[in-house]
């Protein structure tokens, strides 16, 4: 391979940048970098022997790293006899060290879009590329925005960094009809676009990592958390790192049905089988999954006497459709997914141990976004550059957003922000507001009450004191109690009389 384009992530005027840089050099290989990784990179390059490019082209992506390592490998590469090209529609960094110009030819025009300059740059036609950029804009046939945005979901969501680098090819050679090998993928994306984690804190990198470990091994897994936390994403992450992905991934809520039409939709029915099953045979889901995977949604929810029937097909992978006596055999993974606590509810008998224990090979806890308020930011902004245009949330619109604890997690938030748009207000202060009333008028997390008394005495008197707006008098007297005993369970100095 004579060239190596090294281009950033996410943004469409990269692709298109890199995508006129590969009708210049045809024989090139296109990577995506991120700024964060880009002096490991140039050192991997430098240090490694048998890899040799002509030329090395740096599209627009800013540096991080120390200046020392970043000198060391240009000068490497330099002397191997490799051209590196900068292009960028921003200033190099400064602290860039002076000595870096012997080494690298650095091309930069902070008047245009990337894609604008790398055509001028390497005089290639590059017009016809330009609708690209757009977010509704295709060319020919193509919706190659569209399709940025899957290789995009691709890298992601399941690691998969080739798929980009694919369709900038693809998008070079101009092609005005969507290339076979993209139609799977891309209807793939259109029912998954936000089955996505997101986010770099702590608790979400603990999870992409229990995601990676479990997805391919094949075993049953219960996911708990709080409705909105994504447990569904959860469970879309770990079929996809299965050896099951190109199979049927079928989705079940155990919430929503009776104890018969549990049982049909479960396992399906001959006609007739009972009042209201019509005269057509119905597979149920278990036949639909099988050779792919069976997600049982609110699975804490399942009535007790229909417990014992999922039991048997857990356990013997097989079962009779209503009023059918053939017997079926499946090969089917089940994920179930709850937001209660279910060894709490098999301590009260109302749910079965042996299913909780079948059910509960691995366990995933998905943790609420009020414990991971640092992806606030980064997850309000990218629902926002999904459903506008590409655009971001201002400083102050963050802001507001992260002082708010988020109940109902990440699906609250997407709610709130797809709210602001279709109302089109940016004053998120004043509709956060509104939304806090419109879901009861408190943004306090609902929390366990404490065990000893003392202690919820105390919650209880905070409570009143701030209702009465520190009136320790006021205060006592509806609790029924003495000044001198309320102030066992307060503090003075936010109290008045």
């Amino acid at each position: 391979m004579s060239n190596l384009i090294l281009t950033g992530w996410g943004y469409h005027d990269y692709a298109c940048a890199a995508a006129v840089v590969l009708r210049k050099s045809p024989d090139s290989e296109v990577q995506g970098k991120s700024m964060a990784r880009m002096t490991e990179t140039m050192v991997a390059l430098a240090d490694d022997r048998e890899a040799h490019y002509d030329n090395i082209f740096i599209l627009g992506i800013p540096w991080r790293g120390e200046p020392s390592e970043i000198l060391k490998a240009l000068k490497m590469l330099h002397s191997s006899g490799t051209k590196i090209t900068w292009i960028s529609c921003y200033p190099i960094a400064l602290w860039l060290p002076e000595k870096i110009n012997k080494y690298i030819q650095i091309y930069v025009d902070d008047t245009a879009n990337l894609t604008t300059i790398t055509g001028k740059y390497l005089k290639v036609k590059f017009l016809d590329l330009l609708p690209i950029v757009s977010k509704n804009a295709y060319k020919g046939d193509v919706p190659w925005s569209r399709v940025l945005d899957m290789a995009m979901f691709y890298y992601r969501a399941y690691q998969n960094p080739k798929i980009y680098a694919q369709v900038i090819n693809d998008m070079a050679l101009g092609y005005n009809h969507l290339p076979e090998h993209f139609e799977t993928m891309l209807n793939h994306y259109k029912k998954y676009e936000y089955r996505e984690l997101i986010g770099n804190s702590q608790a979400i990198q603990d999870l992409r990592e229990q995601i990676n470990k479990i997805g391919p091994k094949d075993c049953r897994v219960l996911i708990q958390g709080e409705s909105g936390t994504g447990k569904e994403t959860v469970a879309v992450q770990l079929h996809f790192k299965s050896q099951r992905k190109e199979q049927p991934l079928i989705y079940f809520n155990c919430a929503t049905l009776n104890v018969q039409l549990l049982e049909s939709g479960w396992f399906g029915h001959s006609k007739n089988a009972f009042t209201g099953a019509g005269p057509i045979p119905k597979d149920g889901v278990f036949i639909e999954a099988d050779g792919g995977t069976l997600f049982l949604d609110e699975i804490g929810d399942l009535p007790l006497e229909v417990q014992g029937v999922l039991l048997r097909v857990l356990q013997e992978g097989r079962f009779n459709r209503l009023g059918d006596n053939k017997e079926y055999r499946v090969n089917v993974r089940v994920i179930a997914a709850t937001n209660r606590h279910l060894s709490k509810m098999v301590a009260e008998g109302k749910f079965r141990e042996d299913l909780f224990h079948r059910l509960c090979v691995v366990p995933i806890v998905v943790a609420p976004l009020r414990e991971h308020p640092e992806d606030i930011a980064i997850i309000a902004n990218a629902y926002w550059r999904t459903n506008n245009g590409n655009k971001t949330l201002s400083q102050k619109q963050i802001e507001i957003l992260e002082r708010y604890h988020w109940p109902g997690n990440v699906r609250e938030l997407h709610n709130f922000l797809e709210r602001a748009l279709v109302l089109e207000e940016s004053n998120f202060e004043s509709l956060l507001e509104q939304h806090k009333v419109f879901i009861g008028g408190t943004d306090n997390t609902e929390k366990e009450k404490p065990e000893k008394l003392d202690e919820l005495i105390k919650q209880h008197a905070q409570s009143l004191l701030k209702k009465y707006k520190g009136n320790i008098s006021q205060t006592a007297q509806a609790m029924g109690i003495t000044r001198n005993t309320l102030k066992k369970y307060i503090k003075e100095d936010h109290c008045n009389d």
